[in-house]
């Protein structure tokens, strides 16, 4: 699994270029000469960086995938074709997944389960990440989690809410419109009710 990771690794900095090692130190919060070492197998790394470095890249490709998928669900909404609700359990945690998302989708997905009374779940092995990612979907959506809520850094869900938070007051402004589901689950959030009534 090490060499796996390592090797993954290497071939992500040769594809990405200048700069790719600086932007796994930033992502993993390591120093660039950790990143250099694992690189060339003077070390490896723990446990812990390994399953990071594994979301790390699941999140990469859930970017890359959930405009798809979210497109798809939009033709499905407006031209009313049918879809299993099967689908949907499956393809809203891979959505979830993505860096971030805009609040519009989100407002979306939660519609989505009120519609099909969907109870989403997490898999043992999913980041703590996406595992408060879905049961923030569910609570707002009304529903009860299977899930807890699990400790872990800020997570900025809404896209437009990393870049507040470079702004001198913009942390200030992300606590103001946190809901209460939100700091439960350590997601800065905001109210989605009046979004997801135009759906309605």
């Amino acid at each position: 699994m090490l060499n796996q990771v390592s090797k993954h690794l290497k071939e992500d900095c040769r594809e990405h270029g200048f700069g790719r090692k600086a932007w796994w130190a930033r992502r993993l919060e390591v120093p660039a000469l950790t990143i250099s070492h694992w690189l060339a197998h003077r070390q490896d790394p723990n446990g812990t960086h390994t399953q990071l470095i594994l979301d790390v890249f699941q999140e990469e490709t859930a970017t890359q995938n959930s405009p798809v998928w979210i497109n798809f669900l939009w033709k499905c909404y407006f031209e009313k074709i049918p879809v299993e609700r099967e689908f949907f359990q499956s393809i809203i945690p891979l959505i979830l997944q993505a860096k971030s998302l805009n609040t519009r989708t989100l407002a979306f997905l939660s519609n989505i389960i009120i519609l099909f009374q969907l109870q989403l779940t997490s898999s043992l092995h999913a980041s703590s990440k996406l595992k408060n990612r879905i049961g923030w979907l569910m609570e707002i959506s009304n529903f009860t989690p299977t899930i807890e809520p699990e400790r872990r850094k800020w997570d900025f869900l809404c896209d437009i809410f990393e870049s507040l938070n470079r702004w001198s007051n913009g942390k200030k402004y992300l606590i103001k419109q946190q809901t209460p589901i939100g700091k439960k689950w350590f997601i800065y959030d905001c109210d989605l009710t009046a979004i997801k009534r135009k759906f309605l």
